[in-house]
């Protein structure tokens, strides 16, 4: 839930697994960084997008970290997540093509 276009400062509700619901919200929106911060009780993402142009393409370079008591318990399954957003985000932008 959210406005339609993503701005710092708004929050949008997020359902993480039943019963965990937090919010996720951009801290910075640029032309070649993209910054966020969700939580969920226990767990918190900070996380940032860096852009980079290379002639008709952007590579994407994900970064985040995790804190919180079950970020630390859930720290095996999260240790592909970057691969995971990546390979969504080729499938977004190839559906949108």
């Amino acid at each position: 839930e959210g406005p339609p276009q993503p701005a710092p400062g708004h929050r949008y509700a997020i359902r993480v697994r039943p019963g965990l619901t937090g919010s996720l919200e951009y801290t910075s929106i640029g032309p070649d960084r993209i910054d966020i911060a969700w939580h969920v009780p226990g767990f918190r993402e900070t996380g940032s997008w860096t852009l980079e142009p290379q002639g008709a393409r952007t590579l994407a370079h994900p970064w985040f970290e995790h804190t919180g008591p079950l970020a630390s318990a859930l720290r095996h399954a999260f240790q592909g997540v970057a691969s995971l957003r990546l390979q969504r985000l080729a499938e977004q932008l190839l559906v949108e093509a």
